[in-house]
């Protein structure tokens, strides 16, 4: 698995243990920023801070811990964490696939007749012009 891949799947662990904890506060589990984590040079991690917790990915450890702002740890995700939690979100974040409203089928609708309209009409003078 890439970095670009297990950042991914932080991400959406992430998503999902904030969720769990806050399911009526929207979009709490929306990350406000990322930083990259660099020592001596090297990419060693990531810092991404959410409305109400931070957390820190170490790459090496492949751990996250996710602290307060006021910096208490609240919880550590060893890896084996991290994949059932982004699992998990990636398949409720399937099977919640939107729907149209029916004023946006109508309207969906509309456009699509609108556009065959069009096309026949430009068919027809194609034909016209051969005959």
């Amino acid at each position: 698995m890439t970095n670009s891949q297990r950042l991914s799947t932080v991400r959406a662990a992430l998503r999902k243990w904030i969720s769990e904890r806050h399911p009526d506060q929207g979009d709490c589990d929306r990350a406000l920023s990322e930083a990259l984590l660099i020592r001596d040079g090297y990419f060693c991690g990531r810092r991404f801070r959410f409305q109400l917790y931070h957390a820190v990915w170490f790459l090496e450890e492949d751990e996250v811990k996710i602290h307060t702002p006021q910096g208490e740890v609240v919880a550590r995700l060893a890896a084996s964490q991290i994949d059932a939690l982004a699992q998990t979100w990636q398949a409720e974040s399937e099977s919640m696939q939107p729907t149209l409203s029916i004023a946006e089928h109508r309207e969906a609708a509309a456009a699509a007749q609108e556009q065959h309209e069009a096309v026949q009409h430009h068919d027809e003078q194609q034909h016209r012009r051969a005959a």
